[in-house]
């Protein structure tokens, strides 16, 4: 007897354990799938964390401005150097001589006479692409329920306006090292007919009616010393800032079941880029280089994104999803090289959690 109630338990506990899975499985289904859940409120508010993708930046280094100019004898022209320049004055160089020049380092002093000097880099012409994703940033925003409507068995699908605020860091950084020939000029100038050789740095300026006698300078170097030489060039490029998102536009929510949500949403779009480009450069003959510049634009654009959500309570729901963006470029200036920062064709991934009331 006692053999057989043993035997009768097991059988009861084998067959409570095969229908465990079934039991929970149904039990999800009841929870997700089966019939429409609670009420949305009217408002909800959601913090997100965010990845932005395809993020480019162009650095395209172009050929320095420096134009030292022609043979040596070749007088009444502009002639341009990465460290000064010789122009030509209002009076035309008259008599071989001009007031309009100027020099930024006091090392290109040596006595009475004044080296001025231009440097060809072998990136001169240089274009080069980075992206460095991928870039990380926060969202918050808010959802206005305006209109609902039933989906059958499912539950009710909202309708409604989205406005959001975020922002993302950005650093990308760039850095190639090119080999070519370096070609680097330097001209001579006399400076000794002038009464007093003014210190660096130098910007020789018109002369006004009752004031002191111009300084003036041949227009022409004496002496020209040309060198090319194989030579590296290292570049170093990086865009760092920030990115401020505003958008705005229509939501749709459609149920999946008593806890889950598919919610898709798109607008207009608008970005303020507030960013520093910083180009620095050093060649293997010696000698170097490091500029900055700083802008802060508006770029306009729209933006669409999908979200899967389910809900933790009645209140708060979490969520992930991803978009696409996109808000055109920015472009900033560093000497002789130029960066594009292209927000056109950006890709989101995101996930968070939002509250409703």
């Amino acid at each position: 007897m006692t053999s057989h109630r043993t035997s009768t338990s097991w059988r009861r506990l084998a067959v409570a354990g095969a229908l465990a899975p079934t039991v929970a499985t149904v039990g999800l289904a009841a929870d997700f799938g089966a019939g429409p859940g609670p009420e949305r409120s009217a408002n909800r508010v959601s913090l997100s964390a965010r990845f932005l993708f395809n993020v480019s930046a162009e650095f395209a280094h172009r050929a320095s401005p420096a134009d030292p100019g022609p043979a040596i004898d070749v007088r009444g022209i502009d002639r341009l150097y990465d460290n000064g320049h010789v122009r030509v004055d209002d009076s035309g160089n008259a008599g071989g001589r001009t007031w309009n020049w100027a020099y930024d380092d006091p090392a290109s002093l040596d006595g009475t006479v004044l080296h001025l000097h231009s440097v060809r880099s072998p990136a001169d012409g240089l274009t080069q692409r980075e992206k460095d994703d991928p870039h990380y940033g926060f969202e918050i925003a808010y959802d206005r329920v305006l209109t609902r409507f039933p989906l059958g068995r499912t539950g009710t699908v909202h309708a409604g306006l989205r406005g959001a605020f975020g922002t993302a860091f950005l650093d990308i950084r760039h850095q190639a090292t090119v080999s070519g020939m370096t070609t680097g000029i330097r001209d001579s100038y006399d400076l000794s007919g002038l009464p007093l050789i003014p210190n660096a740095p130098y910007l020789g300026g018109a002369p006004e009616p009752g004031g002191p006698l111009p300084l003036l300078i041949p227009d022409a170097p004496f002496d020209r010393q040309t060198v090319e030489t194989p030579a590296t060039a290292t570049q170093r490029l990086q865009i760092d800032g920030e990115l401020y998102g505003f958008k705005l536009g229509p939501f749709l929510e459609i149920p999946l079941g008593r806890s889950a949500s598919f919610q898709i949403q798109g607008g207009l779009l608008s970005v303020l880029a507030d960013t520093e480009f910083t180009f620095g450069e050093s060649l293997g003959t010696g000698g170097g280089t490091t500029l900055r510049a700083r802008a802060t634009d508006w770029c306009w654009g729209g933006f669409v994104e999908g979200q899967f959500g389910v809900a933790l309570t009645d209140r708060w729901t979490a969520f992930a999803g991803a978009g696409w963006q996109g808000s055109g470029s920015q472009s900033l200036a560093a000497g002789p090289t130029t960066a594009r920062l292209g927000l056109g064709n950006v890709v989101t991934a995101f996930l968070g959690v939002g509250v409703a009331f």
